[in-house]
């Protein structure tokens, strides 16, 4: 399924400065499915942390913000992944972790990998957290699918649609 936002993540991959990316939005919208879809076209690996799954990661932001310990500890948990400009870093449901949200300040400055969150009721646990990185990270927000992207994803061809 084709969405919109996938050009945008492409471009915003190419960025030479870019920041790690929120994307927030209502339940159901499609955000972990894009997400995963744009990791398996554009990068060589991803890592996919969900803070209402994944208690013990969970609990590792709750101790540390500091990249380098973030870092050494999802190396040894996922020894299979190498940790580069090649792999993407997904942050699910951010929302359960409002420690990830302050980490991510100190993250974007010193990660090897790109970082992508998502999450819902996210202004809700921006307003949990200590310290929220907003100079620090680009967010977006995801709305439900358009109805060009729906006559799209029912095989309704472009040159169709620019007629239209």
């Amino acid at each position: 399924m084709e969405r919109t936002i996938l050009n945008q993540l492409r471009i915003w991959k190419q960025k030479p400065d870019k920041r790690p990316l929120i994307i927030k939005g209502a339940r159901q919208v499609g955000k972990t499915y894009i997400i995963r879809e744009f990791a398996r076209t554009a990068y060589q690996d991803m890592v996919e942390i969900n803070f209402e799954r994944d208690l013990e990661l969970k609990r590792i932001f709750e101790k540390t913000h500091k990249p380098k310990e973030l870092l050494e500890y999802l190396q040894l948990s996922y020894l299979d992944k190498s940790f580069d400009s090649q792999t993407l870093l997904f942050m699910d449901e951010i929302q359960a972790c409002p420690d990830a949200l302050t980490a991510l300040k100190f993250m974007a400055e010193e990660f090897p990998c790109d970082i992508i969150c998502s999450g819902s009721l996210l202004d809700v646990a921006i307003s949990r957290t200590s310290s929220y990185p907003m100079r620090y990270v680009e967010t977006w927000e995801m709305k439900p699918m358009s109805f060009m992207e729906f006559l799209m994803a029912m095989g309704i061809s472009e040159a169709l649609l620019d007629q239209l």
